[in-house]
This record gives structure tokens, sequence and C-alpha cells, in this order.
């Protein structure tokens, strides 16, 4: 049997959707079981301004907390 591929504290499992940049994987919280969606984007396909505004964008959904809104739990860099 495959294990799960790790990144941080999350296993990832299938995947659930994609883009120009990114893809979109369903995964679960190793130790919480809490399931999330983790978006992969692949910086070397980003120019320098689209990469700043992915720094601002991860700045600003990290600020925000409101039911009506997706939660930014964490960016990790690997």
């Amino acid at each position: 049997m495959e294990s799960a591929r790790l990144v941080g504290d999350y296993a990832l499992g299938p995947r659930i959707g994609s883009g120009s940049f990114a893809v979109v994987w369903l995964a679960k919280h190793r130790s919480s079981g809490l399931e999330v969606a983790v978006k992969e984007i692949d910086k070397k396909l980003l120019s320098p301004k689209v990469r700043d505004n992915l720094l601002k964008e991860i700045s600003i959904l990290s600020t925000i907390d409101h039911p009506n809104i997706i939660r930014f739990y964490e960016a990790i860099e690997v």
C-alpha cells in the first residue's frame, strides 16, 4: 500500500482541483484529523508580479477569521 505524501503536518489525499499554477489536494491534519484543502503552488511558474500578489494574498488571508470566508491555516514552503 502506498503511503500518503506528507506536507508539514498534513497527509495529502486525492487531487480535487487544478489551475494554471496550482493543484488542490484533499488532506488531513495528522494529529487532529481535520480535513482541509491544500493548495500546492509551483513558484517557478510565477512571474515576479504574480509572486508578490501571492504573498499579499497570504498576508490578507492570514488575518481573516469569519464564518462565511475560507479559513487560512498556514503557509508551508518546501
